[in-house]
C-alpha cells in the first residue's frame, strides 16, 4: 500500500509532527479522502520505519484536532472537515510558507521586489502552454 507520508531526517519538526502536517495536508488536497481508514499504528510505524508510539502520538493529535475519529476495534478514520475549517487550514499552511520564505529572502539579502518577481517568474513557468 502506498501512503502519502514521508518522514525527514532534515525537517526540524518532531517525527510525529511531521506526520500529523501530512496527513492533513493529504486531505486537504485530496490525496486521502473522508472516511477513508488509515493504516493502524504498527503498519505505518514499518513503512515509516519509526516507533509505533510516534504515529500513535501523530494519531492521537490529529483525533484531538478533530482530524480523524478512531473506532475501537474497526481502526483511525478520517472524518469530514467543514469548508471553513479547510480554507482557514490552507490559509495557515500558506502563511507558514511564506514566513519561511520572507525569513530566507531577507538572510539571502533580497528585497520584497525581488521576491515577488522570482515568484511571478517561477509561477508563470508552472503554468500549462
Amino acid at each position: 500500500m502506498s501512503y502519502p507520508i514521508r518522514i525527514s531526517t532534515s525537517d526540524d519538526r518532531p517525527i510525529y509532527r511531521q506526520i500529523v502536517d501530512q496527513v492533513k495536508k493529504a486531505l486537504l488536497t485530496g490525496k486521502l479522502k473522508p472516511g477513508q481508514k488509515l493504516p493502524s499504528h504498527r503498519e505505518l510505524a514499518i513503512h515509516l520505519v519509526v516507533a509505533p508510539l510516534t504515529v500513535k502520538a501523530a494519531y492521537t493529535q490529529l483525533e484531538t484536532e478533530g482530524w480523524v475519529l478512531t473506532k475501537r476495534g474497526l481502526g483511525t478514520f478520517l472524518t469530514e472537515i467543514n469548508r471553513d475549517e479547510h480554507r482557514k487550514q490552507r490559509e495557515t499552511r500558506l502563511d507558514q510558507a511564506i514566513d519561511q520564505l520572507i525569513k530566507e529572502a531577507q538572510e539571502l539579502g533580497l528585497s520584497t521586489e525581488d521576491v515577488i518577481q522570482r515568484i511571478k517568474v517561477r509561477h508563470t513557468k508552472d503554468q500549462p502552454s
